[in-house]
């Protein structure tokens, strides 16, 4: 696919996004309602998309592909925490701000934006590996993320069961059940489940539209540390990903998700976490806006080189 081609879906996306913005900006987003439909996409439509994914697929991975998968999802987040603690360390940043610089490198964000990027790209198998390599995500993040933001204090926080186990995991893991025993939903049924499904593509860029409302334009300037940030995020990151993926012979779809996801920009959940449990909740959000604006330009760049 040409830069062009993928640019121009990015500018699709751009425009879903732009609406939650202005949605925000006019009052029909944000206050209570955001978190609420938040609740509703992870705890309902996310999981109704899995499955519906996994079952109308017409060619799923073999179980020893999805083993191949699930390590690559685990090497990837290994890099990205490696390198998010060893960039954040050469920084010097000052004080309270380590923890903000350091989630914005190690959690992309896979959900509200790498799950319409991926979907709307490329489509087919690469959306089937991607709801196996995101499986590792939800665990990691809600039960590092909250340490990690807040430079290993979290404020009020024991890590739980519950910080794990949610409709979206457990929706992951029957996916994943429903995929080695190659169960197949046709019908009204499966086409009832992807109607809904079919919900959180749209749904999700309106989420992150009003999301980075919070955020003054302003602030889009940032500082040379963050700048830092958003070099090593946006091209450092998916070239080492792409390097990795030739060498260890990963199959497309995989080459795809796993390229794309380390392209995605920062994380929303950083911001949140940081006003919860304590951080740089202003330094979080910086981060978050400025790595999603330039990523539609990256994102294409790398889309054009992947095959």
């Amino acid at each position: 696919m040409s830069f062009f081609e993928s640019f121009s879906i990015m500018l699709t996306l751009l425009f879903a996004v732009c609406v939650g913005y202005f949605a925000h900006k006019v009052g029909r987003m944000g206050g209570e309602f955001d978190p609420k439909f938040t609740r509703l996409l992870m705890q309902i439509i996310m999981p109704i998309f899995m499955i519906s994914k996994v079952t109308n697929a017409d060619d799923l991975p073999a179980g020893p592909d999805i083993v191949k998968i699930l390590l690559a999802s685990l090497l990837f987040y290994a890099l990205c925490f490696g390198s998010g603690w060893i960039v954040a360390k050469l920084l010097r940043p000052p004080e309270g701000d380590f923890g903000a610089y350091q989630y914005s490198l190690s959690f992309p964000n896979t959900g509200f934006l790498g799950l319409p990027v991926v979907t709307a790209i490329y489509g087919g198998a690469a959306v089937i590996t991607l709801v196996v390599f995101n499986m590792p995500a939800a665990l990691l993040n809600f039960s590092l993320g909250p340490i990690m933001i807040s430079n290993g204090k979290p404020a009020g926080h024991k890590f739980t069961v519950k910080d794990v186990i949610s409709p979206a995991t457990v929706a992951a893991l029957v996916s994943l059940v429903l995929m080695i025993f190659r169960v197949h939903i046709g019908g009204r049924v499966g086409e009832a489940l992807s109607f809904v499904g079919g919900i959180m593509v749209p749904a999700s860029l309106l989420v992150l539209g009003s999301s980075l409302a919070n955020i003054p334009i302003k602030k889009i300037g940032g500082t040379p540390r963050l700048w830092v940030i958003v070099i090593v995020k946006l091209i450092l990151s998916p070239i080492v990903m792409l390097f990795l993926s030739r060498l260890l012979h990963f199959s497309v779809p995989l080459t795809r998700v796993a390229v794309m996801m380390s392209a995605m920009p920062a994380g929303t959940n950083g911001t949140l976490f940081a006003m919860q449990y304590g951080g740089n909740s202003e330094l979080a959000a910086q981060a978050t806006l400025i790595t999603t604006v330039l990523s539609i330009i990256t994102i294409p760049l790398f889309v054009m080189i992947i095959p």
